[in-house]
């Protein structure tokens, strides 16, 4: 079974939400469980149980970390630092981060140019790197552990909202080109937030030789 992400503004909302989806699921023989939750229940604990107390639990979801107590996305990284790479193990650490709205862009990218580098060196898949290469792919992801200080917060709009905008920036150059649009919400009482929604970038094609002109 897979997991099941929701939210609501309102707590009532959330537990009535809760109560049909458990109903729903129980036509079909299937118990959901596992419940937790950024908020205080109403009800008493035995028609709500949550894997939830006072302290902080953080709960892995699509790929990413959400702690409870301060409802933030967060990253949990590894890193492999060998001192010899192939070019196999550069594309499965790349793989291993998951990133589906964007929000490591400008590492993801990085990563991803160094491997477009290594295509045009044509090495072999199993073949370790040259020392200087396998440095230079040592030095990038000894900063994995510094996306882990990433607090990404889960909500992106006030609760009381007056007026949403959205804005979209792009931009290139001869490595890459990416694109990233925020959300600006406005509440009654005139606060401003802005949260960053998502990202996408791609690593520039390089020209082939044929492409060169005579």
């Amino acid at each position: 079974m897979d997991d099941c992400l929701s939210s609501s503004s309102d707590l009532n909302e959330f537990e009535t939400l809760k109560t049909e989806l458990s109903e729903l699921l129980q036509k079909g023989g299937m118990h959901l469980h596992k419940w937790c939750c950024s908020g205080t229940p109403t009800r008493e604990p035995q028609t709500f149980p949550l894997d939830r107390n006072s302290e902080e639990v953080t709960v892995k979801t699509l790929g990413m970390l959400w702690g409870s107590s301060t409802d933030t996305f967060s990253y949990k990284v590894t890193v492999n630092t060998n001192s010899s790479f192939t070019e196999r193990d550069v594309l499965s650490d790349i793989a291993r981060i998951y990133d589906p709205l964007g929000l490591l862009g400008p590492f993801i990218t990085k990563a991803k140019i160094f491997m477009q580098q290594l295509w045009s060196l044509k090495i072999v898949w199993h073949e370790k790197l040259p020392p200087d290469i396998a440095e230079q792919w040592k030095t990038l992801i000894t900063s994995l552990p510094d996306l882990q200080l990433i607090k990404i917060p889960r909500s992106i709009l006030h609760n009381s909202v007056t007026s949403i905008v959205l804005c979209g920036f792009s931009d290139a150059s001869s490595k890459a080109f990416g694109a990233v649009i925020y959300l600006q919400s406005v509440s009654i009482s005139s606060d401003i937030t802005s949260r960053l929604l998502c990202s996408k970038s791609r690593v520039a094609p390089k020209k082939s030789d044929d492409s060169a002109p005579s």
